[in-house]
């Protein structure tokens, strides 16, 4: 499941824009250099919460799809730019349509956008698109 919400989440950026690249790690850390940041992004994945409707679970999981930017020292337009490809993505990964309703993916219910500076450097971009996910799937007994 974890792994189907990943590479939804890859498929949709790629479709998007190709300049961008999953990073690979699935914590967020402050060891992230800033040199090679740029066009990069990662996918957190939250706590999960779930309920039980006969066979049919419920769950719902928080996903933060993180992305970085570095600006080109036109700080408020870099920082404009950055801001719509954080909105475009959010808006490609939320479409219902691109989601194969025979999966147990059911949903990507975008909740907000956390921009912020890296390391206090207001040329390195920092992105937080936050979803929650809601996901239908049957228990074996």
């Amino acid at each position: 499941m974890i792994i189907a919400i990943k590479d939804f989440i890859q498929e949709r950026i790629n479709d998007l824009d190709t300049d961008f690249r999953f990073d690979g790690f699935g914590f967020e850390t402050d060891k992230i250099g800033s040199l090679n940041v740029n066009h990069t992004y990662k996918v957190i994945i939250g706590s999960m919460s779930s309920s039980r409707q006969d066979q049919t679970i419920e769950s719902v999981i928080p996903v933060s799809v993180i992305i970085y930017r570095i600006g080109q020292n036109d700080y408020f337009n870099d920082f404009a730019n950055a801001y719509c490809d954080a909105i475009a993505i959010q808006s490609e990964i939320a479409r219902q349509d691109k989601l194969d309703q025979s999966l147990f993916i059911k949903e990507f219910l975008p909740t907000g956008i956390e921009p912020e500076a890296l390391n206090n450097d207001d040329n390195i971009m920092k992105f937080t698109i936050n979803f929650n996910v809601r996901l239908i799937y049957y228990s074996k007994d």
